[in-house]
């Protein structure tokens, strides 16, 4: 036999070794899925969150959901759709599990609309972090009737004028709205954008606005803008925020969080937004700045007899046995209902420690927590 003809031989053998080894590992690939399968089911007989009543293992599914929504498939609720077919029938029937989304730039339109629809017109809270495409904004747009809570996590100066919000439409059904920065740096935003926001959505119980400058641009309206549910708000920017109560009525609000330093005074913005709302707030959270006038403080307290619980962030210490001095002779006229109250950012000196004690004394009975936050002790 010639060597070309040897060396085709050789080939041919080589060829048909090389179809049998492929033939056997598909046959290998599908033994392992069988096995992999017969698993699943052997484990799924074993499985006592498979035998346990629905309603059960559906409220245990949902203890697991992380504390913030994820998307990321090493935790609920995509991976109890890994773990065993019954699990993941569980999971998809399940609609609690899928009403929150994380949506970000990596997210398809495909991917939003079938995590939404997992959650079956149940209530959905929706994270959007990041510049979304025309197509991820539609989505949204679907199911504004759903969205309960929208948090929007701003990304350098993505969101910095009032047109991607306004783009989602009106929001008849969001009860709480949080707007912040990812970045760990104030964003400078213009009140028009935070007004628009808050007139998409007319029936907000709850508004927070985390790292954001806000300032008075040409945009901002006039008019005043009625929120008759918001209950909480929530402020950790510079005192402008205070422009944007200018322009709000919001008589229902219980909490207001405003812990920048605020000059307050009898025509300050604060002073005449309480005067417009005349809300029954029960929790305050404010910061006081050296400029202020204390009576004015003091008058400002007196229009907020419901008040339980009071954080003072000090920078003026001056005026704080003033506080406490009225906090002691007017106990039934002057924060009556007051049972929490909180003063950071004081030097604390023996002459005030004094009256802080009279006061302390004469609220015994009222008061259930006091703290002092002091910057140095004499």
């Amino acid at each position: 036999m010639m060597l070309p003809e040897v060396i085709r031989d050789l080939q041919d053998r080589i060829d048909a070794v090389s179809a049998d080894i492929e033939r056997n590992r598909e046959i290998q690939r599908n033994l392992e899925h069988i096995k992999a399968a017969l698993h699943r089911e052997i484990n799924a007989l074993r499985d006592p969150v498979a035998r346990l009543p629905f309603e059960l293992s559906s409220d245990i599914f949902i203890r697991c959901l992380p504390s913030s929504p994820t998307a990321r498939p090493q935790e609920a609720p995509m991976l109890l759709l890994n773990i065993c077919s019954a699990w993941k029938h569980i999971a998809l029937d399940t609609p609690a599990l899928w009403t929150c989304i994380l949506i970000d730039h990596i997210c398809t339109k495909e991917y939003v609309e079938g995590w939404a629809t997992r959650a079956q017109g149940h209530p959905l809270s929706v994270v959007i972090r990041g510049t979304l495409d025309e197509g991820l904004v539609s989505v949204v747009q679907q199911y504004t009737e759903e969205l309960r809570s929208l948090e929007l996590q701003i990304c350098g100066d993505e969101y910095a004028s009032p047109a991607f919000i306004t783009s989602l439409g009106p929001l008849p059904s969001l009860e709480a709205l949080t707007i912040c920065n990812r970045d760990g740096r104030y964003l400078i935003v213009g009140h028009s954008y935070v007004l628009a926001a808050l007139r998409l959505a007319p029936n907000l119980t709850a508004c927070t606005f985390l790292d954001l400058e806000t300032h008075l641009d040409t945009d901002t309206p006039v008019d005043t803008l009625v929120l008759r549910r918001l209950r909480s708000l929530e402020f950790n920017d510079e005192c402008q925020a205070l422009r944007i109560l200018e322009h709000l009525s919001l008589p229902a609000l219980e909490a207001l969080s405003l812990p920048m330093l605020v000059k307050v005074s009898p025509d300050s913005h604060l002073m005449s937004f309480l005067h417009r709302s005349s809300p029954p707030l029960q929790k305050l959270n404010i910061g006081y700045d050296e400029e202020s006038d204390y009576t004015a403080m003091e008058d400002l307290l007196r229009l907020l007899p419901g008040l339980t619980q009071l954080e003072l962030n000090w920078s003026y210490n001056d005026y704080l046995p003033s506080l406490f001095t009225t906090l002691t002779k007017s106990r039934s006229t002057f924060l009556p209902l007051l049972q929490h109250l909180k003063i950071t950012n004081y030097t604390l000196s023996t002459a005030a420690g004094e009256v802080i004690h009279r006061a302390l004394s004469a609220r015994r009975t009222q008061l259930k927590s006091f703290e002092l936050i002091t910057t140095q002790a004499f």
